[in-house]
């Protein structure tokens, strides 16, 4: 049972009451006490303060910092660092072209790891259960490293893009 839906039986509120008092329609609660959906942090900020701290940040999210019924293990967010590589290297090359002197091996490598943290960090705050999509992951590396060219911003998104596919199969 979700922390707070144990918590609204404790103190016998319901959950159109606690949602007025946090701010929220009762539908987006209903689907938080149900781990339909996470809250956002502002709202679990709220939901700590409304609950005097009997609920707290830690039993939202979980105590090992993976929201449980969402994400269980730090395994099921991992990413291979090899198919990162690989999808990061092939969407360079065909993408860059005059650019791609950018990436040599250690770049390619920092930045699959770059990738891996920055997606590990957004599976942990999203709000939905589906994954986040591993191209918003990408997106700021190649940014990053196209900053010190003259390539056009878009070319990140169409790096992120291709590179998402290119891991996905």
């Amino acid at each position: 049972m979700h922390p707070l839906k144990q918590y609204l039986i404790d103190v016998d509120e319901g959950i159109q009451e606690f949602s007025e008092r946090v701010g929220v329609s009762r539908q987006t609660l209903y689907r938080i006490v149900t781990k339909k959906q996470m809250p956002k942090p502002d709202l679990a900020r709220r939901i700590v303060e409304a609950t005097g701290g009997a609920v707290s940040l830690e039993v939202i999210y979980g105590g090992d910092g993976l929201r449980s019924g969402v994400f269980t293990r730090a395994e099921d967010i991992a990413l291979d660092h090899e198919r990162l590589k690989l999808a990061i290297a092939i969407s360079v090359n065909h993408l860059w072209g005059e650019h791609k002197e950018l990436l040599g091996e250690q770049v390619i490598n920092d930045a699959a790891e770059a990738t891996r943290l920055i997606y590990a960090a957004l599976c942990k705050f999203s709000v939905q259960r589906a994954r986040p999509e591993l191209a918003l992951a990408f997106m700021p590396v190649f940014k990053e490293v196209l900053s010190a060219s003259t390539a056009p911003p878009a070319l990140a998104e169409d790096t992120a893009a291709l590179a998402q596919r290119l891991y996905q199969h």
